[in-house]
């Protein structure tokens, strides 16, 4: 398996993590993701105030620089 085979495998398991936080509480990362580029560009904008928050605006970070 290649590096990149392992993090594309990586970025699948972060995905499945769900938010702790906000309109989405419960949903996992990677629907939120696909489904509202809007929200996560805002939650990029704020400093993190719980600590799913900022898993999630690392998870949103390396989304944006694996493409």
């Amino acid at each position: 398996m290649s590096p990149l085979d392992n993090t594309v495998n990586n970025m699948r398991l972060e995905g499945m993590k769900t938010l702790g936080f906000g309109k989405y509480y419960g949903r996992s990362y990677e629907e939120v993701y696909m489904k509202d580029f809007g929200y996560c560009k805002w939650c990029m904008t704020i400093n993190a105030y719980t600590f799913s928050m900022y898993d999630f605006q690392n998870y949103i970070w390396k989304m944006n620089h694996l493409c």
